[in-house]
């Protein structure tokens, strides 16, 4: 015990020494901080506003850019594959609605074959129609016969009242997505349209 109490009297005498010899600036920030350059901020302004300037005009450049792209209009084809997945979709022919979902399907290939082939004859019966799409060229004999049976099997359920089982209006569905697809019109490629 008298060993620590000798430690300790010999540590407190010392510590009067030890504080006139420290300095105290070192608890002071401002003293270990140099004072800035006056021009430091002026010159931290003017960058941030460089910045904002490229950014706003990089915005500005990337909408003018975007605002002049033309958005092409959905393809006859595009618009009637939607369609009929939607009717597809109603499960019209599950819940024995043969009629409806039989006008609703002629309807879609209708519309379709008025806007792929520009033929324009939405009150025309099956046969005047049909006649009519005889004379466009871009249609050939084996898509006639498709949707000459397409159609005529469509207006007996309509109009004759015949009976049209779920087998056959899937086989019809069916019938009108191959059509679709075998008429659709192919994009363009660049030499097709370089040429006069």
């Amino acid at each position: 015990m008298n060993r620590n109490f000798y430690a300790i009297l010999s540590l407190l005498s010392v510590l009067p020494l030890l504080a006139t010899e420290l300095d105290d600036s070192y608890l002071l920030p401002e003293a270990r901080l140099k004072p800035l350059p006056p021009w430091l901020p002026w010159a931290m302004a003017g960058a941030a506003i460089l910045l904002a300037a490229l950014v706003a005009l990089l915005c500005w450049h990337l909408w003018k850019r975007h605002a002049n792209k033309p958005v092409a209009p959905p393809s006859p084809y595009e618009v009637a594959t939607l369609a009929l997945q939607v009717l597809l979709s109603e499960r019209l022919p599950e819940k024995g609605e043969a009629k409806l979902f039989h006008q609703r399907l002629s309807g879609i290939l209708r519309q379709y074959l008025e806007e792929r082939f520009g033929v324009s004859a939405p009150r025309l019966t099956t046969e005047e129609f049909l006649q009519l799409l005889t004379s466009t060229p871009a249609m050939v004999q084996e898509h006639r016969q498709l949707l000459q049976g397409f159609l005529n099997a469509c207006d007996m359920v309509k109009f004759a009242g015949a009976y049209s089982g779920q087998a056959e209006m899937n086989a019809l569905s069916d019938s009108c997505r191959s059509f679709l697809e075998q008429t659709r019109e192919t994009p363009a490629t660049d030499d097709q349209e370089a040429r006069p």
